[in-house]
């Protein structure tokens, strides 16, 4: 099961080394009732589809175009795939698609990626109201 939402609020549990997320739920609400919000752990949490992201990008798997040896391009979460422990078949990581900007109006579409190269874009501007 998944839920969709929006991140509010994040924080850092010191004990136990990791981030703490505070989600307000994408459900629809009445405007008089206060926003339904889930707490969740970083290991809880997935890019969503059409996410606009930052993708890293290394000279594996780098062109001409992106030369460096590592460099963060602008690009869009495509599938999101629960990654399994191999000796006890529970949930390890996650692995994404990516499709990622690259010189003038190329593209490219990336399977495999792991969430340590990936960003929230925050250049992204939304013009809904929330």
């Amino acid at each position: 099961d998944a839920r969709e939402g929006i991140v509010k609020s994040v924080s850092l549990n010191t004990n136990k080394k990791r981030f703490e997320f505070q989600i307000e739920r994408r459900e629809s609400t009445s405007k008089s009732q206060a926003p339904l919000l889930d707490n969740a752990r970083e290991d809880d949490i997935a890019y969503a589809i059409h996410c606009p992201v930052m993708v890293t990008v290394t000279s594996n798997n780098a062109t001409a175009a992106l030369s460096d040896n590592e460099k963060e391009v602008e690009g869009e979460i495509l599938f999101a795939k629960p990654v399994n422990d191999e000796d006890n078949g529970k949930m390890s990581s996650m692995s994404y698609i990516v499709k990622y900007d690259m010189e003038g109006n190329l593209f490219r579409m990336e399977e495999g990626v792991t969430a340590d190269r990936i960003s929230y874009n925050r250049k992204v501007k939304s013009n809904k109201k929330r």
